[in-house]
């Protein structure tokens, strides 16, 4: 993960942006600690869900959506007892 972080910011510009679309029932990431102080997010909403985007440096950004995307994994396998893919 570290060697996949560093090649994306290579060219990356100070400020970062990312959105990830989540169904509306996960809407408590926001609350859950995940996002840490020094990401700004914005949140949109819209017919397919909810969009967080956050802004940031890329590393931080980088991080914290891979940390999203892997609780909410986490959560959807703990609710369905079924396997995923690994991120």
């Amino acid at each position: 993960m570290k060697k996949l972080i560093e090649r994306a910011t290579k060219n990356v510009k100070d400020e970062y942006k990312v959105r990830i679309l989540i169904d509306p029932e996960e809407s408590d990431i926001l609350s859950s600690g995940i996002i840490p102080k020094n990401i700004k997010t914005n949140v949109y909403k819209s017919h397919l869900g909810i969009y967080i985007e956050l802004i940031g440096k890329a590393e931080d950004v980088m991080r914290t959506e891979i940390d999203i995307r892997r609780a909410l994994i986490a959560d959807y396998t703990k609710k369905c007892g079924k396997a995923t893919a690994k991120t």
